[in-house]
């Protein structure tokens, strides 16, 4: 068993969280420095970066459609 320590800020902030409900992140306030690939756009609202979060990440993802015409490449 481990023992957590936790400091009067870090219980202050959780009853906040507890009391004040959600945290509305506004879209001009997103990370948009976060990995993308083409056609998928991502901004962050939480993740690492921004608040620490481990394994949660929230925020906008933006996909462009698909091309009218796909390339296949066939082997011989």
């Amino acid at each position: 068993m481990t023992n957590h320590h936790h400091s009067d800020s870090d219980k202050a902030e959780t009853a906040a969280w507890k009391h004040d409900g959600v945290r509305v992140v506004p879209g001009n306030q997103l990370d948009g420095n976060v990995p993308s690939t083409p056609g998928m756009d991502r901004k962050a609202a939480i993740n690492f970066a921004r608040v620490g979060a481990e394994k949660l990440w929230a925020g906008t993802v933006t996909i462009q459609p698909m091309p009218k015409r796909v390339l296949t490449i066939m082997a011989h």
